[in-house]
């Protein structure tokens, strides 16, 4: 994988990530509306009751309490509402903020992953250059280069045999 490739898969994958990071965000609005309806319905069935053939029945107890609601929605609705919406904004930012530090995780892993795999392999590639030039294998330890670990200092006998084998080649 070249380079160039793995920026490619990073473009790709902050791109998903932002669009969960959306998706997120969305839903949690959806669901921020849906306990705000929610709240109204259970309110209004409080308010309410059916009788057996569907009729709407309300006791002493419910007109107290329907009265009261209306009393509360006449004064003090506009403080509930913005309290529910208070709670709104409230949620949607938590959720914004935790999917925010999730992204950024996510991102932070990806990233020193890719890291980690570029070293590897420069490690790899690296190793690869320092084993092919030429040069620098057994015939460098033979001529007593000062980087090798012996110091590469042969006996008089093995240079010898080596420079009758090279006169037998070139002559053959």
């Amino acid at each position: 994988m070249t380079l160039d490739q793995l920026r490619d898969i990073l473009h790709r994958e902050r791109e998903r990530d932002w669009d969960l990071a959306e998706q997120h965000v969305q839903l949690e609005r959806h669901n921020a509306r849906l306990r705000k309806q929610n709240r109204q319905l259970n309110e209004n069935v409080e308010m309410n009751t059916i009788d057996s053939e569907g009729n709407t029945v309300s006791s002493e107890e419910d007109e107290l309490r329907r009265r009261r609601y209306e009393h509360e929605e006449n004064e003090g609705g506009q403080r509930r509402r913005r309290q529910i919406n208070e709670d709104e904004e409230r949620d949607l930012r938590r959720g914004l903020e935790i999917s925010q530090r999730e992204d950024q995780r996510r991102r932070h892993e990806e990233e020193k992953r890719q890291e980690d795999e570029l070293q590897r392999r420069e490690n790899l590639i690296r190793g690869e250059e320092e084993r092919r030039r030429p040069g620098e294998g057994r015939l460098s330890v033979m001529r007593g280069r000062p980087h090798e670990e012996d110091g590469g200092k042969l006996n008089q006998e093995v240079l010898n045999e080596l420079r009758d084998m090279r006169a037998l080649i070139n002559n053959s």
